[in-house]
């Protein structure tokens, strides 16, 4: 187990520790875990070793407090409150009654634990991207980083638990669980910007931050002279932080924007060559892109080729890392190309998730609810999904506050960071609170057709612009418009080209891209017959349940290749529950 286990219970139980000590320190190496305890609490953390003075665990009579993750803002917050360290930053607000204020200053990737006398208090960043899991069994509450943890704790308790059906058919449909669900019952995922306390053994629930929209009216320049200096300042303080602690910069690039922009933004700002690094199938713009803008920005650049899937031969161990949370192929590429690399002093890998979404926006669509489904990577069992939900849960305040909340939070955030945990910690400057909140507030013609985020790429970083976005010229001042979308004349050429790929892909059933998992099934006999041996040998795990048994089948073998992996990533998550 990585990260936080903690057991807390109320003043009339005690903590069986000998238990959890098989969970938190029989699976690790006993000398990197990290423990505070008392009669009726048990809080161990076991860490890589990295950022260790933003890092706290802390207990006395009257307080304990379990802090994990980075915090980017450190000094200027010491400074404010006149302390010397994290702890005494801790100290001083939860004596003052001040941890929700706090809690709202705080910039970057964390999750903590307050108690504080007969309350206890469980807390994740701003957009839950350090995760978080909790239960609330026997009168006490366990609350761990890894949803895995809390069952090993739950089968040496002999408590009772379930296999969640929502969790299931959002695996299967979502390729992420939804909302705060995971595929057990009765543990749910701490969400954005959540303060939970737990008090008497009961669990009420609060927020210290809510994903918000309120349109400001101002101008384009200086909408693009406010984004670059929030984006800079939210590049400075991650670079920042590296250099505190003597860490390397490492920036992943892609053919697409957003990873572009955190290099080219870094790129001012750092002092030494950073380090870049790609994958994708070999000879596609998602390799060719990002090994010339390496090479403009000076920097260094590791490439590994996804070349006939073999990456997806790595099924247990997707799995295994993927926590039930999603699909096995977001960790199985990434953990294949991290596998290979020294990651020892790497701290923050500077990622760009989400950009594309931020400073731009959902599909061009601005109002209107959001409906179950909006996001799924496949819409057959939706409705399946829909029958295990009550209304409330199948709505969002909005469409793209739900799809924050879905797509984004606990699907592309979740889908880096289950594997990058196990290395290092990520971290998108688009994902900065202030930067993000400033552009939800932004026009939506602005951020409609990333008009934009353009408009700042040229008129800022005109070397970035230079290289196409997949393959589409940004460059070019003219548009027109076609079907209600503003379109670059120079860009006109590029889009027909794109459109004749896709066509001659449906009709030759061949696939392009970065990851081309149709061919590579197709005409990989390997990777065919080891993934129809997993879902095979491990599709028993749905039998209790036979109506998700049948849709599972279906689903592997009738899908397309996302669905099959789906399929299997659901019956080897449930397969380790049971």
């Amino acid at each position: 187990m990585l990260g936080t286990f903690a057991v807390i219970t109320n003043r009339n139980n005690r903590i069986a520790t000998e238990k959890i000590k098989e969970i938190v320190i029989n699976n690790n190496n006993e000398s990197s875990c990290h423990v505070v305890e008392s009669e009726n609490y048990y809080i161990a953390r076991n860490e890589k070793g990295r950022f260790c003075n933003d890092q706290v665990l802390y207990s006395d009579v009257h307080v304990c407090i379990s802090l994990e993750g980075v915090i980017l803002n450190s000094k200027q917050l010491f400074k404010k409150y006149e302390v010397d360290n994290m702890t005494q930053l801790f100290l001083s607000c939860v004596n003052n009654n001040n941890l929700k204020m706090l809690l709202s200053e705080l910039r970057g990737s964390f999750c903590g634990i307050v108690v504080a006398g007969e309350r206890t208090y469980i807390f994740s960043d701003q957009f839950a991207t350090k995760q978080f899991f909790y239960a609330h069994v026997g009168n006490s509450l366990i609350v761990s980083s890894e949803v895995n943890a809390i069952v090993d704790y739950f089968r040496i308790e002999d408590f009772n638990y379930s296999v969640d059906e929502i969790g299931i058919y959002s695996l299967l449909s979502y390729a992420f669980m939804y909302q705060d669900h995971t595929l057990v019952k009765e543990i749910k995922r701490l969400r954005e910007g959540e303060l939970l306390q737990y008090e008497g053994d009961k669990i009420y629930k609060d927020s210290y931050y809510r994903i918000h929209q309120e349109e400001v009216r101002i101008k384009l320049d200086d909408a693009i002279e406010r984004i670059d200096e929030l984006f800079t300042e939210a590049v400075k303080l991650q670079i920042n932080k590296n250099n505190e602690y003597c860490y390397d910069n490492a920036i992943p690039l892609s053919a697409g924007m957003d990873c572009r922009m955190t290099a080219f933004v870094a790129n001012k700002i750092a002092d030494v060559p950073i380090l870049n690094f790609s994958y994708s199938e070999y000879g596609q713009e998602d390799c060719v892109t990002p090994g010339l803008m390496a090479r403009k920005l000076g920097n260094k650049w590791l490439f590994k080729s996804l070349d006939n899937g073999l990456d997806m031969l790595n099924i247990q161990e997707s799995i295994d890392i993927a926590d039930g949370l999603i699909y096995y192929l977001w960790p199985a590429q990434l953990n294949d190309f991290l596998r290979y690399v020294n990651t020892n002093n790497w701290g923050i890998v500077h990622t760009g998730v989400i950009g594309d979404v931020v400073l731009g926006c959902w599909h061009n669509k601005k109002d209107g609810p959001y409906s179950l489904g909006d996001g799924a990577v496949s819409s057959k069992l939706i409705p399946k999904l829909a029958e295990y939900l009550t209304e409330t849960e199948k709505n969002a305040p909005s469409y793209e506050i739900g799809m924050f909340q879905n797509r984004a939070i606990n699907g592309a955030c979740m889908g880096y960071s289950t594997t990058f945990r196990r290395y290092c910690i990520d971290m998108s400057p688009f994902m900065n609170v202030d930067f993000f909140d400033f552009c939800l507030s932004l026009p939506f013609k602005y951020r409609k057709d990333h008009y934009i985020y353009y408009e700042w790429v040229k008129k800022k970083y005109p070397d970035a612009a230079k290289f196409k976005h997949n393959g589409i010229t940004i460059n070019g001042e003219h548009y027109i418009n076609i079907k209600g979308n503003r379109v670059r004349i120079a860009a006109i050429k590029d889009l027909v080209l794109r459109e004749l790929k896709r066509t001659q892909r449906d009709l030759l059933k061949v696939d392009y891209g970065m990851n081309p998992q149709e061919a590579w099934i197709n005409t990989n006999a390997e990777l065919r017959k080891t993934m129809d041996r997993f879902f095979n040998e491990n599709k028993h795990s749905l039998s209790k349940w036979p109506e998700i048994y049948e849709d599972a089948c279906h689903l592997y073998n009738n899908g397309n290749a996302i669905e099959k992996s789906m399929a299997i990533s659901a019956v080897g998550s449930v397969g380790r529950l049971i």
